[in-house]
């Protein structure tokens, strides 16, 4: 049989695409806080630039009803680019079309998470994709990286795809090459950035004291601590190291692996400390335990997927009976982490000890791989015993799964802190499940030394069924599991159960909801009778009311067992008609004698009913969309996290595909490609339903013969070209929170030749619908009065009009914005070549599509937007070395009729572009500003830019990072000092510049720094002998309207003619333009540069302070 034919949107060439909207946004770093991270789209930052695996390129911009716009710059841009949007769960998903039928079976979804993305990686993001390849070697070798990490446990490797290597990559993927054939179907996961999760408590809570009392201190136990490093060196921790790895660099290696963080020296002493620094009084759960270190986060508290499983092999392979891991990630089912875990508890009899997270109260919020079956998963308990609000609740997304497994103290844990053997205090307190976890892998060491012989597997279930639930008569068992970490019972109890829980997990649509059972068998270990009694509680989790009687019920309910025999007992469920949901609950096992009860939580999901879809997607010729792909979202359902509210369905030969959707409206927009034949081009039609009622079985077939062709947009009464289309059609969910669409980015030949498509729509009734188009168009010729050389227009509705014509009426010429732009040569500069481009931001997901289009420097010319409700517009302009810098607008809403005088690169000089001050961290982004626009710099090397430096109350911070510090609780003041040595030949800006900001924060309350805006006159001509003089203000908003800062006093303004060897003071007269005019008695040379100081203040305590040496040439 003839392979199906593919789509042929394929990639030949990278070009330099967008680098950022808005200038550079120094993202903080992951930090230790959490071990499943923050919903993305809150943690990427406008400008974050992020790398496809097929060498698109996609930048966040500025927010559109609070999440982020898009903008995707294709690889190819000579040719067609058909993509989709997603935004589901707080996260942008950009799906290309040629590799969406490959999502979800080959390509991990994730892969293409934007927001996710960029809150990982940072800056890294936009240059390569990390990923976890499962399949043929050659496959992991086209990804370009000599650096291959094998993964044995999952039968994958960790290799880097750069953008060089993501056009072959792909086609691998799509037309495997000779070595690929025949072989088994490949799997691309993203190496996904995984966290550590933090901790602390007080150990008589779970009857520490107690067991050690009995002889129990974990000797004979080897305990592998997973995490930032261990700081051997700390006294509580000298002499328990018995082995040490990193797998942070490029390949694994034992040896010596420092904390540079401090979270995993905290845990190792939570976990087996000996308190040597407090004289006993801080020893960890298990002091007698040896412990094995192996480093897998970095310094900034996080690390790459693959690193953890490597040093989980490693782990493993060593013999470690326990393997402690405090960090987490995003979970979204099935992921090769967790896949590890139980691969390797399987071969290697390890029990994987794993924090929860700390992203509660949230249903589902479990993070990878505390989500895996074999994994003993911990949360944090708070000091009475019950869960900790932000400790992560079950059940595991997209699985169903019971987690977490048993809570351990989390609140304020005191342990040590790296470092502080060396004079300062060796022990600090944290909070989170990251110390919980270290409690529960003591607490296991203790337990295998009290039973040498036992497996993994009665290690976890003698552990969860012997906790003290918070309230003994209810088990939340999505909160707490079994309950609050119990030493003294674990260690001595002898009625063992062979299930540490009743998880009847997830039903799937069509599952017969009655008569299911699980049977529990308990053995009576101890030397007398035991009478029990077993007893069930439950209650729904996800609507209100209360669960059925009768939905769990124990056979036989009492019983009595002799010494060294066991008993079995069912325990069935009843699920009644229309109770779909979540269930949770516990079985009780009482026991008479006043002895302590054994709790085994149950868990279920029942899912509703589904429907059978069914859908047929024709090109253009009436014939199959063969190896196309169909993005559907259920407009009722999109905004929930789990429940199959949206689906990526891959076309079969005959264009069909099938799937069980949930009832609802849907939305079945797509780009159909009819590719090219017998010397006909290929064409382009976005067409389908968008609202297709699924409340029965349904069939749609999606034409694209009922497409009408796209004339190409209009001026009325100018003559103009077509350079550059790009269509979208979105739709967004009931609740306002989700979004699925279909993309469009055309070249203006396909327009002007009849290629593109699109099918009229009707109004939905469910959520919104926009039907959206951009439009570049040049002149042709030289322009009339009232005319402008080129025309950026977003022109759309809530529907796609019948016939598709979209243009500008005379009336509506007349309201067009003028935008008379002076695009200068930075320096002053005889000429450079840089590009720019304009973006819309407009509709639901504010998605666009661009390539950057030549720019001569120095240059003016009259551009002309339209402007609508909601519309915004924002250019970027790449240079005056588009492969070092991008300067951007801040996106307006311009008055229809209005007239804007950009003046770009009329002097550019360093910025503090933002700030983010977090509970303990403060980040900072310095970029570059001319004045009335952003920029992000591409090539920090050219910039040189000196490492920055922050001081709170005259003492310098230690960064933990690049450009994040360590900070107190509470208000201080700061000063920020940025030096940079600019390559002068490819950033004329200065020899040298030195930045100092003051100002004063607290978590939460970062101010906008200051910043100077110099204003030379035109072309740099303004220095007239016997003075010389330069317009400037002091701002906090760069493009913004003047004046936008309250000055106490005038700036002062120094000058310099010989380099800053002596500065004259400048007299500084206020403008009523909120500018100054600084004049000083200096009369510079032809051939030299000036150079200037300038100090300004706010009212409100901000300050500035900045120097550019060699600022300016002086011409006549």
């Amino acid at each position: 049989m003839p392979r199906p034919a593919q789509p042929s949107l394929r990639r030949t060439a990278l070009i330099s695409g967008l680098a950022a909207i808005l200038g550079t946004l120094v993202a903080p770093g992951a930090a230790p806080a959490a071990a499943a991270a923050p919903s993305p789209a809150a943690s990427a930052m406008s400008g974050d630039t992020v790398l496809l695996p097929t060498g698109d390129l996609v930048v966040l911009g500025p927010p559109v009803d609070g999440e982020p716009s898009v903008t995707v710059t294709p690889a190819a841009p000579s040719a067609a680019f058909a993509f989709q949007t997603l935004r589901h769960d707080g996260d942008v998903y950009v799906l290309p079309g040629d590799v969406a039928p490959l999502v979800p079976d080959v390509l991990d979804l994730e892969l293409f998470n934007v927001t996710r993305r960029a809150a990982e990686a940072g800056a890294a993001a936009a240059d390569s994709v990390p990923l976890i390849v499962r399949g043929p070697r050659p496959l992991a070798a086209l990804a370009g990286d000599p650096d291959t990490v094998p993964l044995a446990s999952i039968d994958a490797s960790a290799v880097t795809l750069d953008a060089d290597a993501a056009p072959t990559f792909v086609e691998s993927l799509l037309d495997p090459p000779r070595g690929l054939a025949g072989e088994q179907r490949p799997k691309v996961w993203l190496d996904q950035r995984l966290t550590a999760a933090e901790l602390d408590q007080n150990l008589r809570q779970i009857g520490a004291p107690e067991v050690w009392e009995s002889g129990l201190d974990g000797s004979g136990v080897e305990v592998a601590v997973l995490d930032t490093g261990v700081d051997g060196a700390h006294p509580d921790l000298a002499g328990q190291l018995v082995a040490e790895a990193d797998f942070t660099g490029g390949s694994p290696a034992e040896g010596p692996a420092p904390d540079e963080n401090g979270h995993g020296t905290h845990v190792a002493s939570v976990l087996a400390g000996t308190g040597a620094a407090a004289d006993g009084a801080r020893q960890g759960v298990a002091p007698g335990a040896r412990l094995l270190s192996g480093r897998v986060l970095d310094g900034e508290g996080a690390g790459y997927a693959s690193w953890v499983i490597a040093g989980m092999e490693w782990a493993a392979e060593r013999g470690a009976d326990i393997v402690n891991l405090s960090l987490g990630g995003r979970a979204s089912g099935v992921d090769p982490v967790s896949a590890a875990v139980d691969a390797l508890s399987a071969e290697y009899g390890t029990l994987f000890v794993v924090a929860a997270g700390n992203v509660g109260p949230t249903i589902g919020s479990i993070g990878t791989p505390g989500i895996a079956e074999s994994a003993l998963t911990v949360g944090a308990a708070r000091a009475d015993g019950g869960a900790y609000h932000g400790s992560s609740r079950g059940p595991t997304a997209g699985t169903y799964r019971a987690k977490p497994d048993v809570l351990a103290p989390g609140v304020s844990i005191v342990g040590a802190r790296a470092g502080g053997g060396e004079g300062q205090d060796p022990y600090v307190a944290m909070t989170g499940t990251s110390q919980a976890a270290p409690h529960v892998a003591g607490a296991a060491a203790l337990l295998w030394q009290r039973h040498p012989d036992w497996e993994w597997q009665q290690v976890k279930t003698a552990l969860t069924t012997t906790a003290d639930p918070y309230d003994a008569h209810q088990v939340w068992s999505h909160a707490e599991g079994g309950g609050l970490l119990d030493l003294p019972q674990a260690t001595t109890e002898t009625l063992v159960a062979d299930r540490s829980a009743l998880d009847f997990g997830y039903l799937r649509d069509g599952t017969a909801l009655e008569g299911l059972s699980i049977p529990l068998t308990l053995t009576n270990a101890g030397t007398e009778p035991e009478s029990l009694t077993l007893s069930d509680w439950q209650q729904a989790v996800v609507d209100t009311s209360d669960a059925p009687a009768d939905l769990v019920r124990v056979s036989p309910a009492e019983l009595t067992i002799a010494p060294g025999d066991s008993a079995r007992v069912e325990v069935t469920l009843d699920v009644p008609a229309g109770r779909y949901g979540v269930h949770t609950g516990a079985v009780t096992v009482e026991r008479a004698g006043g002895r302590e009860p054994l709790v085994l939580p149950v868990n279920l999901y029942a899912e509703p009913p589904r429907r059978d879809v069914d859908v047929t997607v024709l090109d253009r010729r009436g014939e199959p969309f063969a190896g196309g792909s169909l993005l559907i979202g259920n407009m009722d359902t999109l905004w929930q996290p789990t429940g199959g509210s949206f689906a990526v369905l891959p076309l079969d030969e005959n264009g069909r595909a099938h799937a069980r959707m949930a009832p609802g409206p849907y939305s079945m927009m797509v780009t159909v490609e009819t590719p090219a034949r017998d010397g006909e081009p290929a064409s382009y039609a976005i067409v389908g339903d968008p609202e297709v009622r699924v409340d029965e079985d349904v069939s749609v077939v999606i034409d694209a013969r009922r497409a009408e062709p796209l004339a190409p947009a209009e001026v009325a009464g100018v003559r103009t070209r077509v350079t550059e289309a790009y269509l979208s059609f979105e739709r967004r969910d009931e609740a306002g929170l989700g979004t699925v669409g279909a993309q469009l980015y055309a070249p203006s030949e396909d327009v002007t030749r009849g290629r593109v498509f699109l099918q009229p729509t009707a109004r939905v009734t469910r959520g919104e619908a926009a039907a959206e188009t951009r439009w570049r168009l040049a002149t042709v010729g030289r322009p009339g009065a009232g005319q402008a050389d080129l025309y950026d227009l977003a022109l759309g509705g809530p529907t796609i009009p019948d016939p598709p014509v979209y243009g500008v009426s005379r009336a509506e010429a007349r309201r067009l914005v003028r935008v008379d732009a002076d695009y200068r040569a930075l320096g002053g500069t005889a000429s450079a070549e840089a590009t720019e481009f304009r973006l819309a931001r407009l509709g639901l997901g504010a998605t666009d599509a661009a390539v950057a289009h030549p720019l001569p420097l120095p240059g003016r010319r009259v551009e002309m937007v339209n402007a609508r409700p909601g519309l915004s517009w924002t250019q970027c302009v790449n240079g005056p070395d588009p492969d070092i810098a991008q300067f951007c607008a801040t996106p307006t809403a311009a008055a229809p009729g209005g007239r804007e005088a950009p003046v770009w690169f009329r002097t550019a000089t360093v910025s503090a572009t933002q700030l983010v001050h977090e509970e303990g961290q403060l980040a900072v982004g310095v970029g570059l500003s001319d004045g009335q626009h952003m920029g992000h710099l591409r090539d920090r090397q050219a910039a040189g830019y000196q490492p920055t430096r922050l001081f709170l109350d005259g003492e310098e911070l230690t960064p933990l990072y690049d450009d994040v510090f360590p900070t107190p609780p509470g208000r201080g003041d700061y000063r920020l000092e940025s030096s940079a040595r600019p390559d002068q030949e490819r950033l004329p800006i200065g020899r040298r510049i030195d930045t100092a900001w003051s100002f004063a924060s607290e978590p939460g309350e970062a101010p906008d720094l200051l910043t100077v805006d110099y204003r030379p006159s035109d072309r740099y001509r303004a220095w007239l002998p016997p003075t010389v003089g330069l317009r400037i203000a002091a701002t906090d908003r760069i493009g913004g309207e003047l004046p936008t800062v309250s000055t106490r006093s005038v700036p002062r303004v120094w000058f310099s003619r010989d380099g800053g060897e002596r500065w004259v003071r400048a007299v500084v007269l206020p403008g009523a333009d909120g500018t100054s005019t600084a004049v000083a008695p200096l009369i510079p040379l032809p051939g030299d540069r000036l150079s200037i100081r300038v100090s300004a203040e706010a009212g409100d305590g901000r300050a500035i302070e900045q120097t550019i040496l060699d600022a300016y040439p002086v011409t006549r």
